[in-house]
């Protein structure tokens, strides 16, 4: 991590502290503060919670982005996927109109087959791009920060696999006031374990 990329992380803390942009939270282990639409600061993991497998199922993006390990490591495993009659997982499009409250999972009618998998380690320092129709998962064995800046485009529709028998309905992103604290509290010793003092 840079000193750069340190003074970027510190400001996009600050301004979603004074209020500016989104907060979202998928607990435990999932922070993203987005001050912006064109920068997202990710907190995989948690320092009070073990580490999951697996943070998020295969999917797309509605932007592309670049995206820098500020600490920790990522592997992002980047897969090829193709609509087959006889598929595994089913084909979700995600509906994030609201999207600082919830995000809705629609079912397209499709299935699809994941051909082909290959795992990127992403250490500290590291930087990847992802385009947004790109499918991918990302896993963590501990906790992990990134600091993505979204590429300048068109939104597209953004996509889910998931199992065939499993119902999905809305994922809620909304942070009621009283859990603010605990938020902040989670961000900021994810920072201390950076080595950064925010």
């Amino acid at each position: 991590m840079t000193s750069y990329q340190e003074t970027r992380v510190r400001g996009i803390v600050k301004r979603c502290l004074d209020g500016e942009g989104v907060v979202k939270w998928h607990e435990p282990y999932f922070i993203q503060l987005q001050p912006d639409k064109h920068i997202h600061l990710n907190f995989w993991g948690s320092p009070f919670e073990t580490t999951p497998e697996s943070i998020a199922p295969t999917h797309t993006h509605d932007y592309g982005f670049t995206s820098h390990i500020i600490f920790g490591t990522l592997y992002n495993t980047r897969c090829q996927v193709a609509e087959t009659e006889d598929g595994e997982s089913q084909v979700l499009r995600i509906d994030d109109k609201d999207f600082a409250r919830f995000i809705e999972f629609v079912p397209t009618g499709k299935r699809a087959t994941i051909l082909r998998t290959k795992v990127e380690v992403n250490e500290t320092g590291a930087t990847y791009d992802m385009d947004p129709r790109d499918w991918h998962s990302t896993r963590i064995d501990a906790p992990a920060i990134s600091l993505l800046d979204m590429w300048d485009h068109a939104p597209l529709d953004y996509y889910v696999l998931a199992p065939l028998d499993k119902t999905f309905g809305k994922s809620v992103r909304f942070v009621e006031p009283v859990m603010l604290p605990a938020l902040w509290n989670q961000v900021f010793a994810m920072l201390e374990l950076a080595g950064i003092h925010a």
